[in-house]
């Protein structure tokens, strides 16, 4: 987009030089005419003189015109590209910023939920631990109940030996 405007104002500049050189040779042209004007004496020489001063002086004139329309408009156009420029520059500012604070937005709620995840785990753990604790004091507690059981059975079983011998 710069590059096509760049190259538009290349063209707009070529073409405003071309006319003020045109308009700076009408200059030279008129005044030349003048000059010979003022060498002959001859009347209608002058007259022809006048006319064609005249003749070039309007045509001075319409290109100046010309060439001010042309210089207001590619002011105009420069000045909305500038415009347009300064929106879309902004724009992505504006979009580079949000982007940022949504950026961190969702870091601040991935740490968040990374503590809770690690607390939450922390939590499970120590309760595997705890129920794994109970577990082996079930565990021991079973066999302490069976070893009691056998050794009931075998003082019953070493009774009735004796009671019947």
């Amino acid at each position: 987009v710069k590059r096509d405007r760049d190259k538009a104002v290349k063209a707009r500049d070529a073409q405003i030089r071309v006319l003020e050189e045109e308009g700076a040779d009408l200059l030279q042209m008129a005044a030349n005419a003048g000059k010979a004007v003022g060498v002959g004496s001859n009347a209608a020489e002058a007259a022809e003189h006048a006319k064609a001063v005249e003749r070039l002086s309007k045509q001075l004139q319409t290109l100046r015109d010309e060439l001010a329309k042309i210089k207001q408009s590619n002011t105009e156009k420069e000045e909305l590209a500038k415009k347009r420029s300064y929106k879309k520059e902004t724009d992505v500012e504006s979009w580079v910023v949000k982007y940022d604070t949504e950026m961190t937005a969702l870091n601040d709620e991935l740490v968040t939920v990374t503590e809770q995840f690690s607390a939450e785990k922390a939590r499970m753990r120590r309760l595997e631990n705890h129920f794994e604790a109970l577990r082996l004091i079930e565990g021991a507690a079973a066999a302490r109940r069976m070893m009691e059981m056998a050794n009931e059975l075998e003082a019953k079983a070493k009774e009735k030996r004796l009671g019947d011998s």
